[in-house]
């Protein structure tokens, strides 16, 4: 359907029960004109909200969250799978290869689907000389994509997350990645309380 004012969704909509999905939601100016109060829909109305900033959804009051995770190892090797093979499991021949690939992107659900569609009929041999290829170079698909959230920092920020990058591991404790970072210029804190809630780093564990 098509509206010619923004008020138009709620006149329309009120009295109406409804699905609506946002997806991929990134200011909170968009959830204030598309979705402002659960009053524009009708009784058992559910809206669902993608986005990876948390701070957006309690800025408009919404308390149910639920965090999706990176795939567990067997999710992610049937998500490469399904691109690369058609299949949810590697060919025959192609196991390991195929969990090789799968630790060099780090469970990443979008690494996984344009390297695994990348690599789609190629033979063995073509499969290792590409390995290395993903172990020096980042596709600039997926990079594209991971540099929309960090562009979105403030320069502070930025400089954080560099640092968490470059020299701590994936499996570091917050704990550790604080103390060590404690003597530096960078507010740790309140950066990292950011950089969880744009899904840029995991603090859980």
């Amino acid at each position: 359907m098509k509206i010619h004012h923004l008020g138009a969704i709620k006149e329309w909509l009120h009295n109406q029960r409804v699905l609506i999905v946002l997806d991929d939601v990134d200011d909170l100016e968009q959830l204030e004109v598309l979705a402002k109060e659960s009053s524009w829909f009708g009784p058992g109305s559910r809206i669902i909200i993608t986005l990876k900033d948390k701070s957006i959804l309690k800025a408009h009051g919404i308390n149910d969250i639920y965090h999706v995770d990176y795939p567990c190892g067997r999710e992610a090797l049937e998500i490469l799978c399904l691109s690369a093979f058609k299949q949810n499991s590697p060919l025959d021949g192609f196991e390991e290869l195929a969990r090789k690939v799968v630790e060099l992107c780090g469970n990443l659900p979008l690494a996984l689907r344009v390297v695994g569609s990348s690599f789609y009929g190629e033979s063995g041999d073509e499969w290792r000389s590409r390995l290395y290829g993903i172990e020096t170079n980042f596709d600039r698909k997926i990079e594209n994509v991971l540099r929309v959230g960090y562009d979105k920092l403030p320069e502070r920020h930025q400089s954080l997350f560099l640092h968490i990058a470059c020299f701590f591991n994936h499996k570091s404790h917050v704990d550790y990645v604080t103390s060590m970072l404690a003597d530096s210029t960078l507010d740790v804190e309140n950066g990292l309380k950011t950089l969880a809630a744009r899904s840029l780093v995991s603090t859980n564990g």
